[in-house]
């Protein structure tokens, strides 16, 4: 499996669902983002480790889990996004027994990330899934082609617009950074290519 190491890049408020958060992962060069929709809890675990100076006055569940398995000499060697269906991400972790043999358990992206961020390890996701979900680089033309905000409200009803209007909303989603909406899109466009 062809893998592509990733960075955090942020975690921003999502519209859809409510008391959700996107978080962005980037590849190491920059060039795509990854998207993934995770629930407030383990936005706010994600962010407390990736800020040292938060501390917690009680462990959090992942600082447990993290803590239960140094003691049984147990460590994480990297996490991997490996596959995406109707949407939903699906990753597994990779840990090290104390006697050297790799253990591979499955787990939500938002669970491995907050381990991986205590774990100080690696943050993969497959070529597949990057094919399928990252979003690139940075639009030519199409500030010029949607320039107000009422034109990316107009996600409501993607159904609506055509793959060329899609196309349009997703650079400008992305040259704005919007990242929550750009998934959204694509989405929309890959669930347009399944049928």
């Amino acid at each position: 499996m062809d893998l592509i190491q990733l960075a955090i890049k942020g975690l921003t408020n999502s519209e859809h669902p409510s008391n959700a958060y996107a978080l962005i992962l980037t590849s190491l060069d920059g060039e795509h983002k990854l998207p993934i929709i995770i629930g407030a809890f383990e936005a706010k675990s994600i962010a407390m480790a990736m800020d040292p100076g938060i501390v917690s006055p009680r462990p959090m569940t992942h600082d447990l889990f993290h803590a239960v398995l140094g003691a049984h000499g147990i460590s994480l060697k990297h996490v991997i996004i490996h596959r995406i269906e109707d949407g939903v991400f699906y990753a597994k972790m990779v840990f090290i027994k104390h006697d050297g043999e790799d253990l591979s358990m499955d787990a939500r992206p938002s669970d491995s990330i907050s381990l991986a961020i205590r774990s100080d390890c690696p943050i993969f996701a497959s070529k597949a899934v990057m094919d399928a979900a990252a979003l690139t680089g940075a639009p030519h033309s199409a500030s010029t082609v949607l320039k107000s905000s009422e034109a990316l409200d107009s996600s409501k009803d993607l159904s609506r617009l055509s793959l060329e209007s899609l196309q349009k909303m997703l650079d400008l989603a992305i040259e704005r950074e919007n990242y929550e909406l750009a998934a959204q899109v694509r989405d929309e466009m890959n669930q347009r290519s399944i049928t």
